[in-house]
């Protein structure tokens, strides 16, 4: 309805043979790179349009977390791989016109030149610079920008008929969508959207197709059911439709589909979003990373410590009960060193901070930080006062700060108009729905189709929306991360990407 996503010698012979064809196809294909410092997987996948597990495949032994800066790899130039384009840099040229002039963002330029990250990094005459090949950068200057229309309109496939916590999320979602539409739509601008419940039964989503195919939205937002992901995904490509998940983060879909976009990031993404803030905003030369039984966080501890050992940061492991003279002698007096434990428990978190509190009264000298998880949040109300203690920073894709004037404000008109208090889940269903519609809209009636590679929409109040290319031929993650800060002085701040 209209309101408004596989005898020995023979063995053996066989095997040399695949191995020299190995090896042939290798020189023939790739070629040697020295690792820069800044350089990740993920910005030398998209620098050499490949994938991750393509570079991975041709260096046995490679991972994520062993990448170093000075390390010699291999990377793909076969297949539909080109040669990355350059430019030479001109007097006058800077970040965000050379950007404007291929077509791309500036958080795409940087991304395939990691030295712009450098806070004292300046353009050079002279000099080259990478320019990445993406679906909305072409190989030259770009000619003027077309129109960009001034109705939209947005289908939504979710489960909003399901009964229990799935129904409630869908809905409140959906309504948090409807509330920042209103605010969007007006002034010569119109948003048609046209919603469908999703069952979980297979054979309704071909319906519902059909439907859309004669409607021609430019987005879907949906579906939620895994089962149904392989069917939209193939009629948003097949159609050229953006299709936006919403809520799960396991869309395999999204490495096939340039036209997915996952809400929510994957891990091994966030992952690498997360380091590289953790690189930008903490300039130090120690880092203590804290080890607990049944740790369930080394997966991020190793690729974190990888990266900062590849900017020469000194890393030291310490277990939470060793005594406080061990994590003294890891620690630079009168320096900042972030301790970084390898659990996420939230049972866990009082003991690591009763732990450094105790370091910091013994050793007022040693100026000391926590790093931790977002499952932290759910507890913060309670363990505010330690937080700020010890001066904790806390990664995370959203943050419910209900003191903000936005979001009281966002709660009042959510009863106002549904006569229901929103969901107590973490992220708020609301406050997500209207995020991405002030991203979506906004992006879509200034920049058209292209609105997911910038920094789009304003008045967002629970995540600050940004979409990254996974790989080529691949679709787009959500890269936005942010740092809560638990200051000293028993404030909190937000540390955004950008």
């Amino acid at each position: 309805m209209k309101v408004s996503t596989q005898i020995m010698r023979i063995a053996l012979l066989c095997f040399s043979f695949l191995l020299y064809a190995q090896i042939a196809e290798a020189q023939q294909k790739n070629v040697a790179h020295v690792v820069q410092g800044g350089e990740t997987l993920y910005s030398l996948a998209r620098l050499h349009h490949t994938t991750i597990d393509k570079i991975l495949s041709i260096n046995p032994g490679l991972t994520v977390e062993s990448l170093q800066a000075g390390q010699t790899i291999l990377l793909p130039t076969g297949g539909t791989a080109g040669s990355p384009t350059t430019h030479v840099v001109s007097k006058g040229d800077t970040m965000w016109n050379i950007a404007k002039r291929y077509n791309i963002t500036v958080d795409e330029l940087v991304a395939v030149n990691p030295a712009m990250r450098q806070e004292d990094y300046k353009l050079k005459k002279g000099s080259v610079i990478n320019i990445p090949t993406s679906t909305t950068a072409g190989n030259g200057p770009t000619q003027a920008a077309a129109p960009v229309s001034k109705t939209v309109g947005i289908a939504f496939l979710l489960p909003m008929k399901a009964t229990g916590i799935e129904g409630e999320r869908s809905v409140e979602f959906y309504r948090g969508f409807l509330m920042a539409a209103d605010k969007v739509r007006g002034n010569g601008r119109d948003i048609n959207i046209y919603t469908y419940n999703e069952d979980a039964d297979q054979s309704t989503v071909a319906t519902i197709l059909n439907k859309l195919r004669a409607q021609k939205p430019d987005v879907i937002i949906g579906p939620v059911y895994p089962t149904h992901f392989t069917e939209v995904a193939n009629f948003a490509k097949e159609q050229q439709i953006r299709m936006i998940v919403p809520f799960s983060s396991k869309a395999w879909q999204v490495h096939t589909t340039p036209q997915l976009c996952l809400l929510n990031t994957p891990t091994k993404y966030q992952q690498i979003f997360t380091a590289d803030l953790f690189l930008k905003s903490f300039k130090i030369r120690n880092a203590v990373f804290m080890h607990i039984n049944n740790a369930n966080e080394q997966s991020f501890t190793q690729q974190l410590k990888a990266r900062l050992n590849a900017t020469g940061v000194t890393t030291t492991i310490y277990n939470l009960d060793a005594p406080l003279t061990q994590l003294k002698s890891a620690c630079a007096k009168n320096k900042q060193t972030v301790i970084v434990p390898d659990s996420s428990d939230p049972a866990v978190l009082r003991q690591i901070l009763y732990k450094i509190k105790l370091f910091k009264a013994q050793y007022p000298k040693y100026k000391v930080s926590l790093f931790g998880y977002p499952t932290w949040l759910e507890h913060e109300e309670a363990l505010r006062e330690d937080l700020c203690a010890v001066d904790t920073y806390i990664y995370t894709n959203t943050f419910y700060n209900p003191y903000s004037h936005g979001i009281t404000e966002f709660n009042a008109q959510y009863k106002a108009w549904f006569n229901a208090d929103p969901l107590d889940v973490t992220p708020r269903m609301g406050l997500l729905g209207h995020d991405l519609a002030c991203h979506l809209l906004q992006g879509l009636f200034t920049y058209g189709k292209n609105f997911t590679t910038q920094r789009a929409g304003t008045g967002m109040l629970q995540s600050n929306m940004h979409f990254a290319a996974t790989e080529v031929g691949g679709g787009l993650v959500n890269n936005s991360v942010s740092f809560i800060h638990y200051k000293s002085d028993k404030t909190i701040e937000q540390i955004q990407s950008r």
